[in-house]
């Protein structure tokens, strides 16, 4: 359980005592930015490979891992928020276009999240793929925000595909954005 924030450090309940850890740097006070290893003060929340390791890290003697999420496509990033863990990267997976008869321009992003209520076995409760290539996050309170990029490779206006839970839409027009900037 997170208390409160004191000189840059988190005080968090870990094993039933008080112990201070620092969060990940952030450059904007209040704005988590993904990465590969995140702590709560008592577990670790790691990427290595095609794995996510929920390791019990506190006290450090005792430290072991207690869980394993094995994932189809490497993961890039991940946030922990409350009791939830987002884990998020490029999914690329021909069989599994071909068999939902997608037609993908590029690769996409999955976004997958867990229920860490029962830490030794953490289930998946939401699942999403976004058309484009992952490019960065930020959790902001309770909202993820990240940036998924595409090129399109037709005359039609392509709308981005979603799936969430395997159930394929297309975006709507108006929720697609675009940043005119002077790229020279």
């Amino acid at each position: 359980e997170a208390g409160a924030v004191n000189d840059g450090m988190m005080l968090a309940k870990a094993g039933g005592s008080d112990v201070d850890f620092s969060e990940t740097n952030v450059q904007v006070t209040g704005i988590d930015e993904a990465d590969i290893i995140k702590t709560d003060g008592k577990y670790i929340y790691t990427i290595s490979g095609n794995t996510i390791f929920i390791i019990d890290a506190y006290p450090g003697e005792n430290a072991k891992i207690i869980s394993e999420i094995e994932l189809k496509s490497r993961p890039s990033n991940l946030f922990i928020y409350d009791d939830k863990l987002a884990v998020f990267g490029n999914f690329n997976d021909a069989d599994y276009f071909k068999k939902k008869d997608l037609s993908v321009t590029n690769s996409m992003t999955f976004f997958n999240i867990y229920d860490l209520e029962d830490i030794k076995s953490p289930s998946l409760i939401k699942e999403f793929k976004f058309e484009g290539n992952y490019f960065n996050a930020r959790l902001i309170d309770n909202h993820v925000y990240f940036v998924s990029s595409q090129y399109p490779n037709s005359r039609e206006i392509p709308m981005p595909l979603i799936i969430e839970d395997d159930i394929a839409r297309n975006v709507k027009i108006g929720n697609v954005f675009f940043y005119n900037i002077n790229y020279d």
